[in-house]
C-alpha cells in the first residue's frame, strides 16, 4: 500500500465524488454500472479501489479481496486514441514499478476497440454472461410496467395492502439494514454473497445516499418495511443498485418498480438493472421484466 501512495494513488473516499464526476462528464457514452461513483463506494469494503490521475484519465486500481487480484479500472475521461495511447505509456511503467499485471475489467463495448487498438500494449479479451448489465429501452420499460398484467398486479397490492412509500433517509440506517438482515442473512449463508457482503455494501451506500447522489424508496405496510429500492442516474441511464423485498406480498415488486420509476426515470433513455451474477433465478426474473439487451463488461489482459 505504500508503494500505491508513493506512485501517485489515493484511497477513495466519498471525498474523491467532485474529482470523479469531472472525469465521467467527459465520458463518450455510457459505463458499466459497477464503475459508477455510488457502486464504488457500496462495494468498497470487498473491492479496495485506489485512484490516481495520469495524462488526461482519472486511473483507478482495484484490489478484488474475493478472488485477491489486482485489477485496473476502465480510464475515466474523453476517449482519444492518442491520448489514450500515452496514458497507457505511462500506466505501464507505473504497474512494473509496482510489479502488478495489467488488467482491466468492467470495459463497456464502446470501450472495447479503443483498448485494442493500443499501440504500447496487446489485449486478449473475455467476458463472464453471469457479470452483464441487463439493459432496458425507456419505452419498452414503461410498456411493461403498463402492461395489463403489470396493472393488475400493481392495483392488486394496493387494495390488499393499502402501502405507503417514503424517501430514504440516511438517519434511518439502522431500521434498514435490520430489515435486510432479516430477510436476506437469516436465510443465506456468507459463502453465497461470492461478490462480496451484500449488508456491508448497502450500509456502505445508505449512510452517504445524498453524497453519492443515490435515491431510494422505502415500501411501508402495516408501519413494517416490505421492501426498499435504490437508484442513481449515471449520464442518460437509471441504474437499480439495490432492491429487496419481502416476496410473499404479491404485486409488490411491480408497485416499488413503478413509484421509483415514475420518481426518478424522467431524465433516463435506458434502465440499467445490473447482472445477475449467474443465479438462475434472478436470471429469469430480470429476463421477465421487459425487452433487453445485455452489454457485456470485458476483461482485458495484457500479452506478452
Amino acid at each position: 500500500m505504500d508503494t500505491l501512495i508513493t506512485n501517485g494513488f489515493k484511497y477513495l473516499s466519498i471525498t474523491d465524488k467532485e474529482l470523479f464526476d469531472s472525469y465521467y462528464d467527459k465520458m463518450n457514452g455510457n459505463w458499466a454500472s459497477s464503475i459508477c461513483f455510488a457502486s464504488m463506494i457500496a462495494w468498497n469494503d470487498s473491492i479496495k479501489i485506489y485512484h490516481r490521475i495520469i495524462g488526461h484519465y482519472l486511473c483507478c486500481l482495484a484490489l478484488d479481496m474475493n478472488c485477491d487480484r489486482w485489477v485496473l479500472l476502465p480510464f475515466l475521461g474523453f476517449y482519444a486514441n492518442d491520448k489514450l495511447d500515452q496514458c497507457a505509456k505511462e500506466l505501464i511503467v507505473i504497474m512494473e514499478e509496482l510489479k502488478i499485471p495489467i488488467v482491466f475489467t468492467d470495459v463497456s463495448e464502446w470501450m472495447l476497440p479503443y483498448y485494442l487498438n493500443l499501440k504500447s500494449i496487446r489485449f486478449k479479451h473475455s467476458y463472464d454472461l453471469g457479470l452483464s448489465d441487463y439493459i432496458y429501452n425507456t419505452q419498452d420499460f414503461e410498456q411493461a410496467l403498463n402492461s395489463q398484467n403489470s396493472r393488475y398486479e400493481y392495483n392488486y397490492f394496493i387494495s390488499k395492502n393499502n402501502p405507503e412509500f417514503v424517501l430514504m433517509r440516511n438517519e434511518n440506517i439502522d431500521t434498514y439494514i435490520d430489515f435486510l438482515s432479516k430477510i436476506w442473512c437469516d436465510s443465506h449463508t456468507c459463502d453465497y454473497c461470492q461478490y462480496g457482503c451484500l449488508l456491508d455494501s448497502a450500509k456502505s451506500i445508505i449512510k452517504v445516499l445524498d453524497e453519492v447522489g443515490a435515491k431510494g424508496i422505502t415500501v411501508y405496510v402495516d408501519n413494517k418495511i416490505v421492501g426498499y429500492t435504490i437508484v442513481t442516474m449515471e449520464k442518460d441511464q437509471l441504474i437499480f443498485h439495490f432492491k429487496k423485498n419481502i416476496h410473499k406480498y404479491r404485486g409488490l415488486s411491480d408497485y416499488m418498480h413503478k413509484q421509483c420509476y415514475e420518481l426518478y426515470g424522467a431524465p433516463a433513455k435506458i434502465v440499467n438493472y445490473t447482472e445477475d451474477i449467474n443465479l438462475e433465478g434472478l436470471r429469469k426474473y430480470k429476463q421477465k421484466l421487459s425487452k433487453y439487451e445485455l452489454y457485456h463488461k470485458y476483461e482485458l489482459c495484457r500479452i506478452g
